[in-house]
């Protein structure tokens, strides 16, 4: 592999099957909404798809990696084109793709989703006249007390994101002044320190335990893009990957949904550090290179963003309008909901070429 090159198509696999992942987990969220979870056989075999929140996690430490990429490269450790531009294209990357599906969604909210179902879009409706400009501010993660979970469900994610796209200066200020495992280290302190005195406050909703895994997503990029270091060598980087894994997957099942999101600041670090070995490890791995850049992880994750912003009022309307009417049980209900996700997937690419394609070119 070329280290300078500037596409990684597994990246793209990466986010795409991650983005797939999170659709899954709400195609079961959607006939078995938490108040009505699974028993038996059924559970044993859709548990694992309900882990959703770790592909979030996947998602931030994705976006370390790769906004580090090519400022670990350059010789100042600063985004080439300064900061202001880095900020611009951030904001025509995340900001009106997310506009333009608060829209769709406010429109499908005001016309035929804006009910109470008994499913879990419940917790999107009905929609307070005031968290639509709190949405569209990127506030919701701020007052998330109040407002959070409403509109869609998956947009509590978006602003996490776009807030720690502003402390990425002070990040790479201390990878250039002093190490890359000091940003780590002071990503660490101040994101669980933060986390400690806001748990159990109004502002939860920050999530500032996201930071190191944002900050440990940049460190892999160093690793692998970086200047080479001899303790990178040493560490037995697959092992780990699947060490971590297997115990955040463990856990997660063990101690169930709505349980594993009180103890996500625990879990998420074990699913950062894997995701970080998987992009170690890939550089290495032509096998996995292959398997992660194949057509259809690729497409999925040139759309991902807009697969993740809209597939859960898609979700709901198939649901709601094709499925539950015909008072089937839930688990040939759920096996209709999967028939119908190319459907899904489907429109949301049309989205993707309406609305998130054009601003792509804006970036530059």
């Amino acid at each position: 592999m070329n280290p300078k090159q500037k596409h990684l198509p597994y990246l793209d696999g990466i986010r795409g099957l991650s983005a797939l992942y999170v659709t899954l987990g709400h195609a079961v969220l959607t006939v078995w909404p938490l108040a009505k979870q699974p028993g038996g056989l059924t559970k044993l075999l859709l548990a694992p798809m309900m882990l959703g929140h770790y592909a979030v996690v996947v998602f931030i430490v994705l976006s370390g990696y790769c906004l580090a990429l090519p400022i670990v490269q350059s010789e100042s450790g600063q985004p080439r084109s300064g900061w202001l531009h880095f900020f611009q294209r951030r904001f025509w990357r995340i900001v009106p793709p997310y506009w333009c599906a608060m829209a769709v969604t406010l429109a499908l909210i005001g016309t035929v989703l804006g009910k109470e179902t008994g499913s879990h879009w419940d917790m999107c409706v009905p929609v307070q006249p005031l968290a639509i400009p709190v949405y569209a501010l990127l506030l919701n993660d701020v007052l998330a007390a109040k407002y959070g979970g409403q509109i869609n469900h998956v947009y509590w994610s978006i602003p996490v994101e776009w807030h720690l796209y502003f402390l990425f200066p002070a990040l790479l200020f201390l990878r250039r002044k002093f190490r890359p495992e000091a940003m780590l280290a002071g990503a660490l302190a101040v994101g669980y320190a933060a986390w400690l005195v806001l748990r159990k406050s109004d502002y939860s909703g920050l999530m500032p335990h996201m930071l190191p895994l944002f900050a440990l997503g940049a460190f892999g990029a160093g690793i692998t893009h970086g200047p080479a270091q001899a303790w990178h060598q040493r560490v037995p980087w697959g092992a780990l990957g699947v060490l971590t894994a297997l115990l955040a997957v463990v856990g997660g099942l063990k101690l169930g949904i709505e349980a594993m999101l009180v103890r996500a600041p625990f879990l998420d670090p074990l699913i950062g550090v894997a995701t970080v070995a998987l992009l170690v490890v890939l550089p290495k791995s032509q096998p996995l290179q292959k398997l992660l850049g194949g057509k259809l992880p690729v497409f999925l994750g040139v759309m991902g963003y807009s697969l993740y912003l809209m597939h859960a009022p898609l979700l709901q309307l198939v649901w709601q309008y094709a499925l539950n009417p015909l008072q089937l049980a839930p688990v040939p209900t759920f096996g209709l909901l999967m028939l119908s996700l190319p459907l899904v997937i489907g429109l949301c690419y049309l989205f993707f070429l309406a609305c998130e394609k054009p601003f792509l070119k804006k970036r530059g």
